[in-house]
């Protein structure tokens, strides 16, 4: 999953593509907001819809998905590192007494 980010620069915005787990000296030990969904189905485990940095996005989303039909308690949003192999961990945590 890529994010575009953008950033003010004295000569206007630049974008610039980024994804969890890359890190530079400005990025380092940021946390990453991730929306999970699970479709109530025995044995459906968590699945990894939408995430970014910023959890005001991340709450868009998920408001969203509580638009479209979703349930409360099919959704939940989780923070991390955000390295993937952290992302996938937690994911993991959650699923693993499903």
């Amino acid at each position: 999953m890529q994010h575009s980010v953008t950033s003010g620069t004295t000569s206007g915005t630049s974008s610039r593509v980024v994804s969890p787990g890359l890190r530079d000296d400005h990025m380092a030990n940021r946390k990453y907001h991730t929306l999970l969904s699970i479709d109530g189905s025995p044995g459906c485990p968590w699945a990894i819809e939408f995430g970014d940095y910023d959890i005001d996005t991340v709450k868009d989303e998920w408001a969203e998905m509580r638009d479209r039909g979703w349930k409360a308690k099919e959704l939940k949003i989780i923070t991390t590192e955000d390295a993937q192999a952290e992302i996938e961990a937690a994911v993991a945590e959650l699923n693993k007494d499903l």
